[in-house]
């Protein structure tokens, strides 16, 4: 779960920053980051639920269809937005017809996580902030 997720939620924030105005960001990131919520809570409630009689292989098998089934939907159904499109700065030179294709590198990234302060401690902190909730789960389940 998680490292399908660690790969996902930075496209969803991306793709949510590419679909909705400053004004309905929030409360769409908002809904995205319950959802995620509300499926950890329902897929512990669900492998409780059918564990005991299906045994405990049957709650990712269901899982893994339905994302897989999903996933499909996704492909299908979504067109992908205009990067930047929402963008009020990039407004003027989307509306030119000039395309924002600005990507984010490995280098510029490792570069701005160890250069910037703040940002090297928000990663640090995450990193040792997230290592009770692995103990958890492994020692309480």
């Amino acid at each position: 779960g998680g490292s399908a997720m660690s790969g996902s939620v930075p496209v969803v924030f991306s793709l949510l920053s590419d679909w909705f105005d400053d004004e309905e960001r929030n409360a769409a990131s908002s809904g995205f980051t319950a959802m995620m919520g509300a499926g950890i809570i329902l897929g512990q409630v669900f492998a409780g639920w059918t564990g005991p009689t299906a045994g405990w292989r049957y709650s990712f098998l269901a899982s893994g269809t339905i994302t897989i089934l999903l996933a499909v939907v996704t492909m299908i159904c979504l067109r992908e937005p205009i990067r930047g499109g929402k963008e009020k700065v990039l407004q003027k030179m989307i509306a030119s017809g000039t395309r924002y294709d600005k990507k984010l590198t490995w280098s510029q990234f490792a570069s701005s996580m160890t250069r910037n302060s703040s940002n090297f401690l928000l990663m640090i902190q995450g990193f040792f902030c997230n290592i009770p909730w692995g103990m958890m789960f492994v020692f309480l389940n």
